[in-house]
Order: structure tokens, then C-alpha cells, then sequence
């Protein structure tokens, strides 16, 4: 169980430094002019909500305990 634990601290842990990671591109999208420069924080920005998702995913499949080998449902 302790290993269920802190895989989700973990997961929990890279999902909060993402939005931080997500809240500071999206602060310097609002703040650069120069249009191609924008559109590569705005690609960034998107891996980076790809990423949340993904974490998010598996937060979930951990919360649930129906992950692939579980034989404790």
C-alpha cells in the first residue's frame, strides 16, 4: 500500500508542478509580441496540457485501483 502511496504523491506532485509550468506559459503567451515566439510557448503550452491530462489519467486509474494486475477487486 505504501507503494500505491507515493506513486500518487508523485503523480500528485508532477500534476501541480505542471500548472505551474502551464500557468507561466500562459502568462508569457500574454506577454510577447513577437509572433512566432508566441507560437512556440502556445506549442509548449499544449505538451504541457497534454501532460496534465495524462497524469490526471493515471491519478485516476490509481484512485480507482483497477489498474492492469490488480487482483485485489
Amino acid at each position: 500500500m505504501t507503494l500505491k502511496r507515493n506513486a500518487h504523491q508523485n503523480v500528485q506532485s508532477s500534476i501541480n508542478e505542471l500548472k505551474n509550468i502551464e500557468q507561466n506559459l500562459t502568462n508569457a503567451t500574454q506577454t510577447v509580441e513577437n509572433p512566432r515566439t508566441k507560437e512556440m510557448i502556445q506549442n509548449e503550452l499544449t505538451n504541457v496540457q497534454a501532460m496534465i491530462n495524462k497524469c490526471e489519467s493515471i491519478e485516476n486509474i490509481l484512485a480507482t485501483d483497477r489498474y492492469p494486475g490488480n487482483t485485489t477487486q
